[in-house]
């Protein structure tokens, strides 16, 4: 049911099939004492789907980690090659006593974390530095960096990944938060209208979908931040007009890559002799 092969430099059993491991998984869930030989016999990217380590409310879940085998984990997902999968992991599936004991053994991983930009909701090193924070493990000059990164990017994009999240929102201190939606403001008044115009001259039918899907993105944001200034004439103003111009911009957008019909003799199209060059498909009857 096991196989030994080289990987890395080194000699790990596996499962010879999925199925084994499956039915192993299983059985190790009633008892734990196969434990060690599931942990260790698991490929690590199939690993992080099947377990947890603390939470015990989450669905797919096969194995439950207790926390004396926390230090078995941590060595396992040293060969995850995936660097979104493995913050997925950590950001949803472990508790604070795993992500303490995995920072003691990857004191590093602060500096990867710090590969994020514009959108923050889309990188998954921004949910982890998230989560870090909402356990107490994140060091104040990784909290300050993150905020300083944000600022930078509010005064170029309309991205409202950090008030999205609670615990990113959770990350600002009240001053911070207040100059964050400062450039937020300055943003909506003075740089709105250009974002809009350059994002319905990006649009290309092939890559960006329907014109109203191209323009999901910024189309959230302006309904986040129309909840956050809900009692602030100025941005609220500039929020309606925002939204008027995108409709607008949908319209044209539908209106010049409408699919046009199918073409028909007498409708525009020239006639059927014209369509296949100068023969007519009617020659050889008229013959």
């Amino acid at each position: 049911m096991v196989k030994r092969a080289l990987e890395g430099g080194r000699y790990v059993w596996s499962f010879k099939h999925p199925t084994i491991r499956d039915a192993f998984a299983s059985l190790v869930a009633e008892d734990p004492e196969l434990l060690d030989i599931y942990l260790a016999g698991t490929p690590p990217e199939k690993l992080v789907h099947e377990i947890s380590c603390g939470p015990s409310d989450i669905q797919g879940v096969k194995v439950i980690v207790p926390s004396e085998r926390y230090a078995k984990v941590v060595q396992r997902l040293d060969r995850i090659a995936e660097k979104r999968q493995l913050h997925w992991f950590l950001t949803y599936r472990c508790d604070k006593d795993f992500l303490s004991a995995f920072l003691t053994q990857n004191p590093t991983i602060f500096e990867q974390l710090r590969h994020w930009g514009a959108y923050l909701s889309a990188f998954s090193e921004v949910a982890l530095l998230g989560r870090l924070h909402e356990c107490g493990l994140l060091p104040e000059a990784e909290r300050l960096v993150f905020v300083e990164g944000v600022f930078e990017i509010l005064g170029f994009t309309l991205d409202d990944g950090f008030l999205k999240r609670q615990s990113l929102k959770a990350m600002f201190t009240p001053q911070e938060l207040k100059k964050a939606l400062e450039l937020v403001e300055d943003f909506l008044v003075n740089r709105l209208d250009d974002e809009i115009y350059d994002t319905a001259r990006n649009f290309s039918p092939k890559n960006s979908g329907s014109p109203e899907s191209h323009f999901d993105t910024i189309s959230s944001a302006l309904v986040t931040f129309q909840k956050q200034f809900s009692v602030d004439p100025i941005p609220s103003q500039a929020i309606e007009q925002g939204k008027a111009s995108i409709r607008e911009k949908i319209q044209e957008l539908e209106e010049e890559y409408a699919t046009p019909d199918e073409d028909y003799e007498g409708h525009g199209g020239g006639s059927l002799s014209e369509a296949s060059g100068d023969r007519s498909v009617f020659d050889d009857i008229d013959e």
